[in-house]
């Protein structure tokens, strides 16, 4: 068995939970993450531009966590509520 599938596998377990979780923007007319930002930090990264490329990645990172959480606390309140 190769070696590089367990590691792509494992990150694969970490992730995916997330994976979904972020997929439920696509109920949003305009998913505030995602698209937008990556494209923004490849432009940033092709202009030779580090330091704004890392605004849009911290960006986006703190979009999306702050997406996932809502969306948790949004189950747990459905949750709550039963």
């Amino acid at each position: 068995m190769p070696l590089l599938f367990p590691m792509i596998q494992n990150l694969w377990d970490q992730v995916s939970p997330y994976y979904h979780l972020m997929f439920r923007q696509t109920l949003f007319a305009d998913p505030r993450t995602g698209p937008r930002y990556h494209k923004k930090i490849i432009q940033s990264l092709a202009a030779k531009d580090p330091q704004t490329a890392s605004k849009w990645l911290k960006t986006d990172l703190v979009e999306s966590a702050e997406f996932v959480a809502s969306v948790m606390r949004s189950i747990q309140a459905e949750k709550d509520d039963r």
